[in-house]
């Protein structure tokens, strides 16, 4: 950081790693506030994350149907109103009692003066519901958008949609600022119990959305105020946050969601700046921590219409997960951990450029892969994932997760990078910068992974389904988005049995968010199937732990 003002002096170690050349610089995590001072974060040491999953694999099918349409009053003026008879129910009639709506006239005389001249004919209708909610001057009829929002713990996805033809137009996404408050969802509900937490964190993410937001039109050159619909998605901390409501119930049993209805509202309510009748659409959650994202991604992979059983896994922080088969749905969620997003891990980092992304080990040497083809400076989750899956398969870490000795590994190679430090036993990934995986960031991967895979075998249990008999394992989410499937059975992150069948679909989430615009059947079918699944708590169910420690280990090396 660059600082003026009241600092305490630097030491002579701060001293010995700062840049001389560069006047007021400091380190932050040593440097001491002691008066007034003026601090500058560089942008090479803000947070960020410079990859994520902005997109999908989409197999629900719905009919263009946004509930939005624009009617130009001009042309041939009898063809306008014939459509909008036809395909609205409304008539001349309609929008000469339109005309009279004291709110209306005062959009038309801002947006038009001619319109209290009673000029209509050079006037856009706005219709939502088969109500008329607006005019424009000329004709708009072209310009009609939605924000698809995938609001997650981590990371904030936003996609601009044309609501005429479903096209996604732009994107923008970054890291969601909360994680300054909480690294996940219970330290999140934790810092919103403090007085005033719940706005910040609110007014917090309302502002990102209102950035990206700007970000997207200002690169494509349109106007916000044709922006009708906005649809958000996330897990239930997240969905309660957005709207203001408090999740402290989440964070302790039986953890109960307050709000558990789907939210239509204005997005002018909360904040978000669109046109002034713009929309939020917000899905229902299933319950507990199975948020309104797995519905997103039940409704965009057309779950409810599978025969055959298959199993969907939104992979995150927090880990979400829906058994779909003959037209039955069972979820659950269980906590992932933080591990899977590179966070409390040694050489951990979020995924920035000159993260480890993937591991190879092959030959006598291991080939790294980072983030923007960068100098390797830590392990984000993925590459984690794919080390541990590595090591395990040629032996260095065995079935239990306890790394061996350098006398124990027969590749001299592999042998040479194995050392005892005062921190336990570690695996020396890249020299310079050191980075290493360490004994107790393995411990932690085999939690996150136990929790995962025993959730997935309770929820066979629940809904009486073999293990064996699931004929497709789904795997989505922000985390697991970016794991490739040899490094997902490399580590038994799911049941022996459904290996073989596991498919990376990206971002579901985002998917479903951007039917959720398009389609009002969409977001029926998301209130109904909301409402249709069975909520598995796995607190509640005394094998989860039995099956818990039963997933901790890893495959046999080699396999």
């Amino acid at each position: 950081m660059f600082a003026r003002g009241g600092l305490s002096s630097p030491s002579p170690d701060e001293l010995r790693l700062l840049p001389a050349h560069k006047a007021g610089a400091r380190l932050a995590c040593v440097a001491r506030l002691e008066g007034d001072a003026e601090i500058t974060i560089p942008r090479s040491s803000r947070v960020t994350i410079d990859k994520m999953a902005t997109r999908g694999r989409r197999r629900g099918v719905y009919r263009l149907n946004p509930g939005v349409a624009k009617v130009f009053l001009g042309g041939r003026k009898s063809s306008a109103l014939g459509a909008l008879r036809r395909k609205h129910g409304l008539g001349p009639e309609d929008i000469a009692l339109a005309g009279t709506n004291p709110d209306l006239m005062d959009a038309g005389l801002r947006a038009d003066p001619q319109w209290c001249l009673g000029l209509h004919s050079r006037a856009t209708l706005v219709v939502m519901d088969r109500q008329i909610v607006g005019f424009e001057a000329g004709d708009t009829t072209r310009e009609a958008y939605g924000i698809a929002l995938d609001v997650g713990t981590n990371t904030v996805v936003a996609c601009l949609v044309d609501l005429r033809t479903g096209a996604v137009l732009g994107v923008a996404s970054t890291i969601n600022p909360q994680v300054v408050h909480g690294d996940d969802v219970i330290s999140r509900i934790r810092f919103a119990k403090n007085p005033g937490g719940l706005e910040l964190l609110r007014l917090v993410i309302v502002n990102l959305i209102n950035g990206l937001v700007d970000e997207i039109v200002r690169s494509l050159k349109l106007d916000r105020q044709r922006i009708y619909l906005v649809s958000a998605v996330g897990n239930t901390a997240m969905q309660h946050i957005l709207m203001g409501i408090s999740p402290v119930d989440l964070g302790r049993a039986p953890y109960r969601a307050r709000l558990v209805t789907s939210v239509e509202t204005l997005a002018s309510r909360i904040g978000i700046g669109a046109n002034r009748d713009c929309k939020l659409f917000l899905p229902p959650v299933v319950g507990g921590f199975v948020g309104g994202d797995l519905v997103a991604l039940i409704v965009s992979q057309g779950l409810e219409r599978r025969k055959r059983p298959v199993l969907a896994v939104d992979l995150g922080t927090n880990g979400e997960l829906v058994l779909a088969g003959g037209g039955k749905l069972v979820a659950c969620s269980t906590a992932a951990g933080p591990a899977f997003e590179g966070e409390r891990i040694s050489a951990g980092v979020r995924a920035i450029k000159g993260a480890i992304e993937d591991v190879r080990i092959a030959g006598k040497g291991i080939q790294v892969k980072t983030i923007g083809g960068k100098k390797p400076v830590g392990l984000c989750g993925s590459g984690l994932v794919a080390l541990v899956a590595e090591l395990v398969r040629t032996g260095v870490i065995d079935p239990t997760g306890r790394m061996k000795t350098a006398r124990e590994i027969s590749k001299a190679a592999l042998a040479r990078r194995v050392s005892d430090g005062e921190l336990g036993r570690e695996f020396l990934i890249w020299p310079r910068p050191q980075i290493s995986l360490r004994q107790g960031d393995v411990r932690e991967v085999q939690l996150g992974k136990a929790a995962l895979c025993a959730g997935m075998k309770v929820l066979c249990g629940a809904a009486g389904v073999d293990p064996a008999d699931i004929s497709e394992v789904m795997v989505a989410g922000s985390f697991g988005s970016a794991l490739k499937p040899s490094s997902i059975r490399g580590i038994g992150l799911v049941p022996a049995e459904m290996s073989p069948k596991i498919r990376v679909i990206g971002n579901s989430a985002i998917e479903g968010a951007k039917l959720f615009l398009v389609s009002d059947k969409a977001r029926e079918d998301a209130k109904r199937i909301a409402a249709e699944t069975e909520h598995v708590e796995l607190f509640t169910r005394t094998e989860f732990k039995d099956e818990f420690y039963a997933s901790m280990g890893f495959p046999q090396a080699g396999c």
